[in-house]
């Protein structure tokens, strides 16, 4: 499991703290079950799974609650996509985010490339 969830009447307390995958129980399920006024999300990872990190970043701003996201190591690829989810954003001294391009891989006609690439 690539988090963890802590929480009380007011305030919930989620960790992501491994490589970002779709897992059995799901983090975008749990955060928009979520009834607090504020969400703290720690991240410490270097990415995984687009699809399951976009589908965290908009349950984080779908969200009633207040986010707050924190760096705490590395926010890197999808991470940092998610980071960028909080209303306030807080980075430690040590920390890295790293963003960057999509890519991906291509296969077909020219047109078919043309098309691929434009998406990215």
């Amino acid at each position: 499991m690539y988090f963890s969830i802590v929480k009380n009447d007011k305030k919930a307390v989620v960790n992501i703290f491994s490589d970002i995958e779709q897992t059995e129980k799901s983090l975008p399920g749990e955060i928009r079950s979520m009834n607090v006024k504020e969400i703290h999300v720690h991240i410490n990872s270097y990415g995984g799974e687009v699809a399951e990190g976009l589908a965290v970043y908009n349950a984080l701003k779908d969200s009633k609650a207040k986010v707050i996201t924190y760096c705490d190591g590395f926010a890197a690829s999808i991470a940092s996509v998610i980071f960028c989810a909080g209303e306030e954003r807080v980075m430690q001294e040590s920390s890295l985010l790293m963003i960057h391009n999509a890519w991906g891989f291509a296969q077909g006609n020219a047109d078919e490339i043309i098309d691929y690439a434009s998406t990215l």
